[in-house]
């Protein structure tokens, strides 16, 4: 957004090597600044971004100019990409959350649109307590070897924590429970 955004700012992220506070190791170049950035683990080559525009992409290291793909705008998040985790998946997916009230879960080899099935309403069907309608979300947690390859926790600005799944039959079954208890924002 262009309002937020000083004259000359650099669209460049930076990659430092602690060892050497000098000089940046690499330059990450996106189309909108960066608000969260993950290494995948099973390839330290890559790095997945969100964006203040929504947009999702990545990147190899090898070749860290420009991302290897992006997600289009139309079918990205309408906020800023607030926090994502690469998940356990055998073609390379992503799961980004936003304060649109959305969780989108993107395969890296098609990133133009998000996986139509995985799109998950952060809408909790009851939350008693707790705040109502669409939640902003700002945070995530993914371990597999905790919750397994397919449940998630999602921190909301309103405070809510939702416990989620990928496997839920309906969109309202991918939210398993709410916690509640939090006065702002769970980062």
């Amino acid at each position: 957004n262009a309002e937020y955004m000083g004259e000359g700012m650099s669209l460049r992220s930076h990659i430092w090597d602690i060892t050497n506070p000098n000089a940046p190791e690499m330059d990450l170049a996106a189309t909108s600044p960066l608000c969260c950035l993950e290494y995948n683990p099973k390839d330290a080559h890559l790095i997945a971004g969100g964006s203040y525009n929504g947009v999702v992409q990545y990147w190899d290291t090898r070749h860290p100019r420009e991302p290897v793909m992006k997600s289009n705008i139309e079918d990205s998040h309408k906020d800023p990409v607030y926090d994502l985790r690469w998940l356990m998946s055998k073609t390379g997916e992503v799961i980004t959350v936003s304060t649109d009230g959305r969780c989108l879960i993107w395969d890296v080899k098609k990133m133009d649109k998000p996986i139509e099935a995985d799109i998950v309403t952060l809408q909790p069907k009851s939350n008693e307590g707790g705040p109502k309608g669409v939640l902003g979300g700002i945070s995530l947690d993914y371990d597999p070897l905790v919750g397994g390859p397919s449940k998630y926790m999602v921190g909301t600005e309103q405070g809510t924590i939702l416990s989620c799944n990928r496997r839920g039959k309906s969109p309202t079954d991918k939210i398993s429970q709410c916690f509640n208890g939090h006065h702002g924002p769970v980062y």
